[in-house]
């Protein structure tokens, strides 16, 4: 990308004048151009703000045409798998933001985790943070789900870090911390250090919030401009990057899918130098709180976001017809039923969409099943069905009371 920080400008310039003058001079050039983006969130006396420059456009047009072909391919997958597979990428969601934040989990913890979020009333570690992950993917009105107090911020983060804070680290100021915090990076090096007082801090979010709010700014450049704005504050003593990438959730939610939102952290802990590196540009001398750069990489790791679904879903899908239509060819609708080729369909897709696949009870087959083919199947039904798959050796039976079912060898043989 051909773009010139001010920083560089000032590196570059032949002029006698401070280097300080020379950046405040560029920045003025900057901020007042009619192509723009201006935050209204003001760091150090610098306003932050994107030049719409051709990479931003391109990257714009191209998230918003994949994202089309994204949701064609989510729209095609069976309810089932579309529900195991946003399960997934939830798990993978929390773990990524995780890690990215310091903050170790099992895969055993998050198995409970994604149970107990699905069981309103129960609670376990990282089940809340999971819990709402869940709730925006059910929801339509996305819009309403953005805060627009700090108090909502709080809400949200405390909802987040329900039982998991130690006693030093609970926020000690009116709503936020009172005290300093710094941002480390993955080597454990400062990065930045949060602002110094809850004063700084409640101004900066409400700023944040002002813009988060507005229409103004496309809305993927405004969820890049008030990520940073947030992760720059730092407005609590743990759980900062749990929260902020909520929060940027939240906002992507308008424009894009969930599969795609929740696959970005999986991207950034994979880019994590980078990101780290986007942050520390966008702060350096001189640079005056241009995010030009700092946006061109959120939406690069979008676009890969996006890239990595589309093959996932694709591959998977491509593997449920051919398996579905291997099915068709070794066994007629006499031999097998149209309730026994949704089970195999359901296990198959349970096998290859969720998080740790278990093999699965009668109640689970009855529902699912019934709700793939719009029909109530009851308890005899779904034995009978299960029974004339055990005789054909597709199915295994596991356990009892309850017993579960899982494909057989000879199933995961032919489905291979």
């Amino acid at each position: 990308m051909d773009y010139k920080t001010i920083r560089k400008i000032v590196a570059m310039s032949k002029s006698n004048a401070k280097p300080c003058d020379i950046a405040e001079e560029e920045y003025c050039l900057r901020i007042d151009n009619p192509v723009t983006y201006r935050s209204g969130i003001v760091f150090d006396a610098h306003e932050i703000f994107a030049m719409c420059v051709t990479d931003l456009v391109t990257y714009m047009n191209y998230i918003a045409n994949t994202e089309k072909a994204v949701e064609k391919a989510w729209n095609e997958l069976p309810r089932f798998a579309q529900r195991e597979y946003l399960m997934q990428l939830i798990a993978k969601e929390v773990q990524n933001t995780n890690i990215i934040e310091g903050v170790h989990s099992t895969r055993k913890e998050l198995s409970k985790a994604l149970d107990a979020a699905n069981e309103q009333n129960n609670h376990t570690r990282f089940s809340e943070f999971t819990k709402l992950f869940l709730e925006l993917a059910d929801s339509n009105e996305c819009d309403t789900s953005i805060p627009q107090t700090l108090q909502d911020i709080r809400k949200i983060y405390d909802s987040i870090m329900q039982g998991e804070l130690e006693a030093n680290n609970i926020p000690d100021g009116e709503i936020f911390r009172s005290g300093k915090v710094s941002i480390r990076d993955g080597a454990n090096n400062v990065v930045h250090d949060g602002d110094a007082t809850e004063a700084e801090i409640q101004d900066h979010l409400t700023q944040m919030l002002s813009l988060m709010n507005s229409s103004e700014v496309p809305t993927l450049i405004k969820a890049c401009m008030c990520h940073y704005a947030f992760e720059s504050v730092h407005p609590f003593y743990d759980g900062n990057g749990r929260t902020g990438r909520f929060l940027l959730a939240l906002q992507l939610h308008e424009h894009l899918s969930m599969p795609t939102i929740l696959s970005l952290s999986s991207i950034i802990y994979a880019e994590k130098s980078g990101y780290y590196a986007a942050f520390s540009k966008a702060q350096e001398l001189f640079n005056c709180n241009d995010l030009t750069m700092f946006c061109c990489t959120m939406l690069e790791y979008i676009v890969k976001a996006q890239g990595e679904v589309f093959e996932n879903i694709s591959v998977q899908l491509k593997h449920i017809i051919y398996c579905m239509g291997k099915l068709r060819e070794l066994f007629s609708e006499e031999e097998i039923s149209k309730v026994q080729r949704e089970v195999l369909s359901i296990l198959l897709q349970n096998k290859l969409f969720s998080y740790n696949p278990t093999p699965m009870t009668r109640k689970q087959l009855s529902e699912y099943v019934g709700n793939a083919i719009d029909e109530k199947i009851g308890e005899r039904k779904i034995v009978s069905a299960l029974n004339g798959l055990i005789e054909l050796e597709l199915v295994d039976s596991i356990g009892e009371r309850p017993l579960r079912y899982e494909l057989s060898k000879k199933a995961n043989e032919m489905f291979a």
